[in-house]
This record gives structure tokens, C-alpha cells and sequence, in this order.
């Protein structure tokens, strides 16, 4: 969920309806969150199909807030199958990499993405040009010091801390 206004939305939440050969069988509703201003949040629910049969199944969703308001709608389709057809498709995948996660085509997460690489090159950047002013003035210091005390040795002795009488 993208909440493009500059202000909060409260009770944000999405209807889902299940329907097979367009017949509605179920209906759920996902838990309710408050979307900041400018933010982006994931909703996340889980259809419990146990008993259910094997087959297509379409799912229409509709965004609401503010128990009334219709935001968004949209419908997409998925195929239930049995443990065996399941085994068999996954049989050479290697099990980490089977999640129960939904890919969308969504462009716009390019545009932050691209964002977020740029902010921290700028930061990579910012601490290359610290540490090479660090190490350039700690050498400008040193090279201070060296010519102090090749010049002048009453200055050299009084920079070590001794006394200069000691040392005429």
C-alpha cells in the first residue's frame, strides 16, 4: 500500500473475495493499519485452504478506509493444486527458495530503489572524503612539528618539555 497524500490515512484495510467459475465461496477481511503520510506498508493475509478443492480460483480485492471509503480494485487468479502435482513441480527447487510471497509487477519500486543506491553512494563518498581529510591533516601536523624542531633546538627542547637551561 502507497499512500501518496501528505497526511495520515487511518483504518486502511482490503476486502478480498474468493470466488471459483464465478461463484463467491468465501470472504475475509485483512487486519486494519494507518498508512503515514508519504509511506509505503505491506498488508499481509493468508487464504486458508484446507478442504477447499483443486482448481482456478479468482480473487477480487478492494482497498477501503475509514470503514466506508473504496480506494482501489483489483483482481487477480490463482490455481489451487494437490500435495502430489506440488511435490512433483518442486521436486528439483531447492526448498529456501520457495517462499509463500506474491511477486507483483509494480514499476515504481525501481524509482526508490534507484534512490536508496544513490543515497548511499553519496554516504560511501562522504566518509572517503573524511578519512582522506583526517590522514592529509594528520600528515600537514607532522610535517609541522618536524620543521619546529629542525629549526630552531631551544624551540625543540622546550617542545619535549624540559627545561632549556638544562640543555645550554
Amino acid at each position: 500500500m502507497l499512500n501518496k497524500w501528505n497526511k495520515q490515512i487511518e483504518n486502511v484495510f482490503v476486502d478480498i473475495s474468493v470466488k471459483k467459475d464465478e461463484q463467491e465461496i468465501e470472504q475475509f477481511r485483512t487486519k486494519s493499519v494507518d498508512l503515514e503520510a508519504l509511506a509505503r506498508e505491506r498488508l499481509n493475509d493468508y487464504w486458508d485452504t484446507q478442504g477447499k478443492q483443486e482448481g482456478v480460483y479468482s480473487f477480487d480485492l478492494v482497498v477501503n478506509f475509514l470503514d466506508n471509503y473504496r480506494m482501489k480494485e483489483k483482481k487477480f487468479s490463482g490455481e489451487l493444486i494437490s500435495a502430489e502435482e506440488f511435490e512433483e513441480i518442486t521436486k528439483n527447487i531447492p526448498a529456501d527458495s520457495l517462499t509463500g510471497k506474491a511477486v507483483s509487477s509494480d514499476q515504481s519500486s525501481g524509482f526508490s530503489s534507484f534512490f536508496t543506491y544513490l543515497i548511499l553512494c553519496l554516504v560511501v563518498l562522504a566518509l572517503i572524503i573524511l578519512i582522506g581529510v583526517y590522514f592529509y591533516r594528520k600528515g600537514q601536523n607532522r610535517k609541522e612539528a618536524e620543521r619546529i624542531e629542525s629549526a630552531d633546538p631551544a624551540v625543540a627542547t622546550t617542545t619535549t618539555g624540559k627545561d632549556s637551561k638544562d640543555q645550554w
